[in-house]
């Protein structure tokens, strides 16, 4: 599950600052910057309570995360989009938050879950905002696939880092090699049955 997956992804953090939005009809902020990974993952593990009306608001819920990231200083800052679903919430446009993100020099890696009879994804427009940013888009069809996606965006954030810094403070690489910051962003895990969606 989406879930297992994410929490999975949290476990595998040291120093790396997260947060959690979450997005609907409109979006919330779960959980802001933290080091406090078992926190945050007894929010994950409840984000199914959370009540906010239905809908897809991509572009309400990628701002409220470039928010959270406005401040941060860390050298890398990312943000990782997960969703189901095209854009039909929200008085954000999805490229209008993705211009937000490139102009504070987030990356935005966005994951569309595509599953057979569930709403069509709107892959072109992930991709366009992730690649404006410096990021990439994935599609995701199970479990597995979602989980490889995680485990490559993590290892391209530490091959960026490390490129970086190497040769800027060799001595020290390792050290920053842990300084990036993942926003995760998720609409899916609203979902009262992950993996469907009702049509």
């Amino acid at each position: 599950m989406a879930k297992r997956v994410l929490t999975d992804f949290i476990d595998g953090r040291t120093t790396d600052r997260l947060g959690l939005v979450v997005f609907r009809d409109g979006s919330i902020v779960l959980s802001p910057l933290t080091l406090e990974y078992d926190s945050l993952t007894e929010v994950t593990e409840d984000v199914g309570e959370v009540n906010l009306p239905d809908g897809t608001a991509i572009g309400v819920g990628l701002s409220e995360a470039m928010n959270l990231l406005r401040e941060s200083r860390a050298r890398s800052r990312v943000a990782i989009l997960l969703t189901d679903g095209e854009n039909n919430a929200g008085d954000v446009e999805p490229l209008e938050a993705a211009q937000i993100a490139k102009t504070l020099g987030v990356r935005v890696y966005a994951i569309g879950v595509i599953e057979p009879g569930a709403r069509t994804v709107d892959e072109a427009a992930l991709r366009e905002m992730a690649e404006l940013t410096g990021g990439r888009y994935y599609p995701a069809a199970s479990e597995a696939a979602l989980e490889a996606i995680y485990a490559g965006i993590d290892q391209l954030e530490k091959s960026r880092i490390d490129r970086t810094q190497f040769g800027l403070y060799r001595e020290q690489a390792v050290y920053f090699l842990a300084a990036a910051v993942a926003l995760l962003a998720f609409e899916l895990l609203l979902r009262n049955t992950l993996w469907r969606q009702a049509t």
